[in-house]
């Protein structure tokens, strides 16, 4: 450990640590010669081997020159110690504003995300790739509005060797929830796992929670329980179906079924259709493997959820479009045996269809109206596919449909868009006015609830769907409805910023005062992130400025703590006014 004011190289005065770990220290410190604060990384190792590591890697960092980089100055050896000396950054990091409650807006981090992967492309694309092996909030840093700074390559953790990607194993330290199983076990890292410990980071920033560390999930999958790790737009509904699919393949436990490199996560990143995911998964008492794929979606459609989801009395699953079962020699039923209970099955369920359609003609023939004998009767003719829709599933809790129903039912399915609730809910994350317009005039209710307990409005809402909100509404949406945590659909557009949403939901009566299940209202939220247009709107129709949440702030507090300075100045004149 340093004190401070202690001069090392004759040169830099040390200064009270940033940050410390188990084998060395983060420093500001002053350079002397330069007059320029530096950031000093001392870091304690134990072999010679380690040593010239080390002092490769200086040499090899001290070359790197990229915008979302900090520039390595310098590097020495000093009684006992190695140290790095690097640009400065300051200010605080976003895993420290995590820890304080700092919320962002998707559009906020997603650029961030463009300019970390463009930082990686760089990286990965050196002879020989150098891997970073530490991405987390707490290394990054906001220097200015939209510009992202990577810190710390894990010198300071005593890592040294392990920058570049050689194919060995990982040495030493690692930060659990952002850091992929292999890094973990000591197996080996690659590219792919930088991107692993990207989207985990990403997750975190888009949902505020700390995703569950890959040795979690791998414990919980290998006992047959579901992997914890829940899709980022069931948390946040502001994150795009599409975004949260890309962050779920980056953050695959399997290294293979991660994206390859930084360019191919940056285009699923943008892709509103999502990739086809696949899960190879044993069955319990039977030596055969059933391998389930999803077909891509259409282009207008944004991803499902693998969720299930709840109607009244009964857990609905959704079905995927194309699904494979595997067989392997030597197990399982035999096929005549499967052959002849699918047959048996098929004649019990003509018959019973047969007595159920025709039973009640049956009863009411009399003898004068039978026909005579030698009489051939007619067949009755096959019902048109406008008649025969009627034969088909419907959705529970759905009445019987009318011609007009039928008739978009019908053009549904000359779309191959199946009439039920997932794929309502697809049309309207993927902003299908068209189908979606379509399912409602089939009989869709707007008020079906996704498994996080959202409705399509709520949904709709918080992607700033200003037309599709409208729709909805004109078909008898409930504008106040609320999700499992109490959101409101007004709150969701308020949180993105969404101004037109917004002024369409206060047109249709939204209530501005509602709270969520953390006693937060629209215009905490709204002012939270800094969205004074949204903010004004919110004031004039009569939010209340003195609502406080759970943790005791109200809108100017959370706005005063985020450096919302055009929000303060809005939210104190607002103040002023009212009595």
């Amino acid at each position: 450990m340093l004190s401070s004011d202690m001069m090392l190289q004759n040169r830099y005065r040390v200064i009270p640590p940033l940050g410390r770990g188990g084998m060395g220290a983060v420093y500001e410190a002053f350079d002397e010669r330069l007059s320029r604060t530096v950031a000093l990384k001392e870091t304690l190792v134990e072999t010679d081997e380690l040593r010239r590591a080390f002092g490769r890697e200086a040499r090899l960092l001290a070359n790197l020159r990229h915008p979302a980089l900090p520039k390595v100055l310098d590097h020495f050896d000093e009684g006992g110690g190695l140290f790095l000396v690097m640009e400065f950054i300051p200010g605080d990091d976003l895993g420290r504003l995590l820890d304080t409650g700092r919320a962002f807006a998707p559009a906020e981090v997603l650029g961030w995300a463009e300019q970390l992967l463009n930082a990686l492309e760089y990286l990965h694309g050196l002879r020989p790739p150098v891997l970073h092996r530490d991405i987390k909030p707490s290394n990054l840093k906001v220097v200015s509005p939209g510009h992202v700074v990577l810190l710390d390559f894990g010198l300071a953790k005593g890592n040294a060797g392990q920058m570049t990607a050689t194919g060995g194993a990982s040495l030493l330290g690692y930060s659990p929830a952002y850091s992929p199983l292999e890094q973990m076990q000591g197996a080996g890292t690659d590219e792919r796992s930088d991107l692993y410990s990207l989207a985990a980071t990403l997750y975190h920033l888009l949902t505020g929670a700390s995703p569950p560390d890959a040795l979690s999930r791998a414990t919980a999958v290998v006992n047959g329980r579901p992997d914890p790790l829940r899709p980022p737009h069931l948390i946040n509904r502001g994150v795009g179906a599409h975004v949260s699919a890309a962050l779920m393949r980056a953050m695959a436990l399997d290294i293979d079924s991660r994206p390859r490199n930084a360019s191919e996560m940056r285009v699923q990143l943008h892709d509103t259709a999502p990739t086809t995911a696949a899960h190879t998964v044993p069955v319990t008492g039977e030596d055969e493997t059933t391998r389930v794929a999803v077909a891509p979606a259409r282009a207008n459609t944004a991803a499902a959820t693998s969720e299930p989801y709840r109607t009244p009395g009964r857990l609905v699953v959704p079905v995927p479009e194309e699904t494979r079962v595997v067989k392997r020699h030597g197990g399982g039923m035999k096929w005549w045996a499967v052959g002849a209970v699918l047959c048996v099955g098929l004649v019990t369920l003509s018959a019973v269809l047969y007595l159920f359609f025709t039973g009640s003609n049956t009863s009411s023939v009399t003898q004068a109206n039978r026909p005579a004998v030698g009489d051939s009767p007619r067949p009755a003719p096959s019902p048109t596919p406008a008649e025969n829709i009627n034969l088909r599933p419907e959705v529970v809790g759905t009445p019987a449909a009318g011609p007009e129903e039928l008739a978009a039912r019908e053009r549904l399915a000359e779309k191959n868009i199946p009439f039920n609730e997932a794929a309502f809910a697809r049309a309207v994350d993927g902003g299908d006015i068209g189908a979606v317009e379509l399912f409602l005039a089939a009989g869709m209710s707007p008020d079906v609830r996704d498994s996080a307990g959202g409705t399509a409005l709520i949904g709709a809402a918080a992607r700033g769907r200003n037309d599709i909100s409208r729709k909805l509404l004109r078909g008898g949406a409930d504008v106040n409805a609320r999700d499992g945590d109490g959101s409101t659909a007004l709150m969701q557009s308020a949180a993105g910023g969404h101004q037109e949403t917004t002024e369409v939901l206060l047109a249709a009566g939204a209530d501005v005062n509602l709270r969520d299940s953390n006693g937060q209202t629209a215009l905490i939220r709204a002012a939270a992130r800094g969205h004074a247009d949204v903010v004004r709107k919110l004031i004039r129709r009569g939010a209340r400025l003195d609502v406080r949440d759970r943790g005791g702030r109200d809108a100017l507090a959370w706005a005063e703590e985020n450096d919302r300075s055009d929000v303060v100045d809005l939210l104190k004149k607002a103040r002023a006014r009212r009595p």
